[in-house]
């Protein structure tokens, strides 16, 4: 890992982020730590420079480190710019990751993108998990897909039993 990398590293961690993204901009070209480089993408998406996230990530995957943070994140990005069609098949690939953390994000990931049927399947399941904030966080998210579903009794009965 190069030393600006390292520098920028520490500046994300501090959580400044345009500080880390102006060190990222001096050895991007030549990083090829995968760490470094997926942190650089994290980076550039937090101060919204999208495409140099997706530059970023695209390296990764040609080198084949691609992992699925960096899927997840690339799908982030594609659903925030609209880009719905190449943000599902992602999501789609991520469904198959055994970790309701990564599962709670892509149904969130299906919800923005208009796939409310799967969403709420994936969020039913990540309802459950021992985690009680992901569970709760799920359970909205169940909600959230009923309402849109125009299953407004279900929702509201779901939403009441968070509360109680």
């Amino acid at each position: 890992m190069l030393a600006s990398s390292k520098k920028a590293l520490d500046a994300l961690e501090r959580g400044s982020f345009e500080e880390a993204c102006t060190l990222f901009d001096q050895s991007i070209g030549a990083e090829s730590d995968p760490n470094a480089l997926f942190q650089a993408a994290v980076c550039y998406r937090a101060v919204g420079r999208s495409a140099d996230a997706l530059q970023v990530l695209r390296r990764l995957d040609q080198s084949g480190h691609t992992n699925a943070p960096a899927r997840l994140v690339r799908a982030e990005i594609f659903t925030a710019m609209g880009l719905h069609h190449q943000a599902l098949p992602l999501y789609r690939q991520l469904l198959e990751i055994d970790d309701n953390g990564m599962k709670y994000a892509v149904a969130q990931g299906l919800y923005q993108c208009g796939e409310i049927g799967a969403a709420r399947r994936v969020a039913q399941q990540v309802a459950h998990d021992a985690d009680p904030v992901r569970a709760a966080k799920a359970t909205l998210l169940l909600g959230r897909c009923l309402a849109a579903q125009e299953q407004c009794s279900e929702a509201a009965a779901l939403f009441d039993s968070i509360v109680a």
